[in-house]
């Protein structure tokens, strides 16, 4: 089931800023405060927002090192386990099970560049990781922007 004019311009307005309350969506989009409720508690419930987050500046909190991990698992091992082993890792940003030359692709940060060394030692310990390539990040020019079409 899709969505119409009405939840676009919900979801637009959330993607920009997920802080603005009912009351100022149902003015911008003209509808009532009752209606833009309805609609948002109806667009979480169909997993179209799946929540709402706090980009929060990394460097700010002292992680100056930011990486792309390209992770190859071993044959028969199965990712969702090792992704199940990793997602609590509070270094750990993004992961996802991927189709092509690697199994996970992840980015995580760190607090110096030879912490990163470290912090991937950890992870190759992990059952079932045959490798780990490595990325480093120089610069982030977009975060979490989802254009609506």
């Amino acid at each position: 089931m899709g969505y119409d004019d009405i939840d676009r311009k919900i979801l637009e307005l959330l993607s920009q800023n997920s802080r603005l309350s009912v009351r100022e969506i149902s003015k911008i989009i003209d509808s009532s405060p009752p209606t833009v409720s309805r609609r948002i508690r109806k667009l979480e419930e169909r997993g179209i927002i799946k929540g709402y987050v706090s980009i929060i500046e990394d460097e700010e909190l002292g992680y100056d090192c930011r990486a792309l991990l390209l992770i190859k698992v071993s044959g028969g091992s199965d990712p969702e386990r090792i992704i199940d082993e990793m997602k609590d890792n509070e270094r750990i940003c993004n992961l996802y099970t991927t189709v092509g030359n690697y199994d996970i692709i992840s980015t995580a940060t760190c607090p110096q560049l030879n912490g990163l060394s470290e912090f991937i030692d950890g992870l190759r310990k992990i059952e079932g990781i045959a490798w780990i390539d490595s990325v480093l990040i120089t610069s982030r020019e977009k975060v979490l922007k989802k254009v609506l079409t």
